[in-house]
């Protein structure tokens, strides 16, 4: 029953920190939709979106597969092993960030010629984000392997504390524009590494020893993880391709619409953090294949069950806050609720992925993600030619529903054993009271700590 105490206590973490990172970042978005136009905010986006593309160069699928391979390793008693990976992946990583920072911020100064100096201006303030990628995969893979949850769920709730101070300074205080909110995504990021670097080193200590396994970063190419690190590649590209077909066929400030609806949804199902804790914990029963399947399908029924409730009072909250705050970004709720029905699919497959993962079917991955990018290029143009802004969350949609059900067919031919029915949904036996037990056991330890840390 090791694996529920497991999920109790990274459920916990997750929930609290989540839900103060919300609370924070609640602060932030009001901050920057009160302080920059909607065009200068689209500005910002697809400054960002350059960094996304620029992201092939960190291999960015890789750390997907390290995660899985150590946890498989650490599954098997090779620690050893799981270190030598993870040490030659951060040989190869970090050394690629410092190729792709030189190549974008370098870079820059061409496309001043063609969009101006401050377009040239804001591409070199994100060109640092490349270089802090790899450093925090480094922390997210340490942190996955040995299960610390706490320590997991801190990075993105110290990067938005220290957000919202940064864009108080560069928005408020300064009246930085654009550039301001790109300075304080990169000051959070950093500040977050540096809080967390002495947890990263203890943690280091006793997970490994001082004799790790040479690994040679070759053999970080070879069998699943090239079709792993392909997949990323085009998935990459067709999130930056999603944003460019808004913005070349509804404006700039189209795509500040959208993504104001869709970040908002990307907050609401954030709010079920279960699947940060699932996802390392998967591989680790790879040699269990009844635990696996159990693990796999009680996630998704909980994901499911947790999303309608926190989806709820979501959707009363949102339109009241944006149209009381934010007119003029109250386009964006009528997008916001056309997007809901993509948490259900999107539940679903984030846990179909991981299975995917620690199955080692990255290349079976590869030619789905593949078939998604082609299905949006010919889907959301249309949606959007029809039916305008609105088009924009009925095409991905589409494409959503059309993946999960390829996918869910798909892993039942690799794992037989795996089937999903609404029965499970609904039926409560004993491991969802072993679960609901083991939960609100922590919740209970978690409150008495804060109660002792309140009064001393």
């Amino acid at each position: 029953m090791k694996p529920f105490k497991t999920i109790g206590t990274g459920l916990v973490w997750n929930v609290v920190t989540t839900y103060a990172s919300k609370l924070v970042g609640f602060g932030t978005i009001f901050i920057i939709l009160s302080r920059l136009s909607a065009y200068e905010y689209g500005v910002a986006e697809l400054a960002l979106s350059i960094t996304v593309f620029m992201s092939i160069f960190l291999l960015p699928g890789l750390s997907n597969v390290v995660i899985v391979d150590m946890g498989v390793e650490k599954g098997a008693g090779n620690s050893e092993k799981a270190q030598g990976m993870f040490v030659a992946y951060f040989k190869l990583v970090f050394s690629l960030g410092i190729v792709a920072w030189a190549l974008v911020f370098f870079g820059a100064s061409f496309i001043a010629q063609y969009s101006g100096e401050y377009s040239s201006y804001l591409v070199k303030i994100v060109s640092f984000t490349l270089v802090m990628a790899p450093i925090r995969s480094l922390y997210t893979i340490l942190f996955s392997y040995a299960l610390r949850y706490a320590e997991l769920s801190f990075i993105g709730f110290f990067e938005e504390l220290i957000k919202l101070v940064m864009v108080l300074a560069f928005l408020v205080q300064y009246d930085n524009g654009p550039g301001g909110l790109l300075w304080a995504t990169v000051a959070s990021q950093v500040g977050a590494l540096i809080l967390l670097a002495p947890k990263f080193y203890q943690i280091y200590k006793q997970s490994f020893s001082k004799n790790p396994m040479p690994i040679s970063i070759t053999t970080l190419f070879t069998g699943h993880s090239f079709w792993s690190i392909l997949g990323t590649y085009i998935g990459s590209f067709g999130q930056s391709m999603r944003t460019w077909i808004v913005k070349f066929m509804l404006g700039t400030e189209a795509v500040a619409q959208v993504n104001v609806a869709f970040g908002l949804i990307g907050h609401t199902q954030s709010l079920m953090p279960l699947s940060k804790v699932i996802a390392p914990l998967l591989p680790q029963y790879m040699y269990d294949k009844i635990k696996f399947v159990m693990l796999l399908v009680k996630s998704i029924k909980y994901q499911f069950i947790g999303q309608i409730l926190v989806t709820i009072p979501v959707c009363l909250f949102i339109p009241i806050f944006i149209r009381t705050f934010f007119g003029e970004y109250t386009q964006a709720v009528p997008i916001f609720y056309l997007f809901i029905p993509m948490l259900i699919t999107s539940g679903f497959d984030v846990y179909v992925v991981a299975a995917f993962m620690s199955l080692k079917a990255q290349k079976n991955m590869l030619f789905a993600v593949f078939y998604k990018v082609i299905l949006t290029a010919l889907i959301l143009p249309i949606c959007i030619q029809y039916y305008g802004i609105y088009g924009v969350p009925l095409g991905l949609f589409l494409v959503s529903c059309w993946f999960v059900y390829e996918r869910y067919t798909r892993l039942k031919k690799i794992l037989p054993e795996f089937a999903l029915h609404w029965k499970d949904i609904i039926r409560y036996d004993e491991f969802d009271a072993l679960i609901l037990r083991r939960i609100w056991a922590m919740c209970l330890r978690f409150t008495r700590f804060m109660h002792l840390k309140i009064k001393n």
